[in-house]
């Protein structure tokens, strides 16, 4: 086995958020990653952890889980790892602009 490197190393386990996948999650939210506060070790995630959401907060989660599971187009979608995704808002919190942080032409490049 490898010798453990990074923060981990020194530690047994710790609480961050990383995207991690729901399964059977906040009533029923299951099947899809968010970042969310997970007990992590070295060998990955031990424990998701919960917060308290309200019912309202939990319908709104699912709603977001559902639309995210029917729209055909996300699979197909084609992102750069580790480049920030920009949305620009107006004044009626409406995303009319998005565009991945940098240097434009690189990021059309294969």
């Amino acid at each position: 086995m490898p010798e453990p490197r990074g923060s981990l190393a020194l530690a047994a386990f710790c609480c961050i958020p990383v995207p991690a996948r729901l399964v059977d999650t906040y009533d029923g939210v299951s099947d899809v990653c968010l970042s969310i506060p997970v007990i992590l070790s070295q060998h990955g995630v031990s424990k998701v952890l919960t917060t308290g959401l309200d019912p309202s907060e939990i319908n709104k989660l699912q709603a977001s889980t559902n639309v995210l599971k029917s729209d055909e187009d996300i699979p197909k979608l084609d992102m750069p790892t580790g480049i920030p995704l920009v949305y620009e808002l107006d004044d009626g919190l409406r995303a009319p602009t998005r565009y991945y942080l940098g240097d434009q032409e690189a990021l059309r490049k294969p």
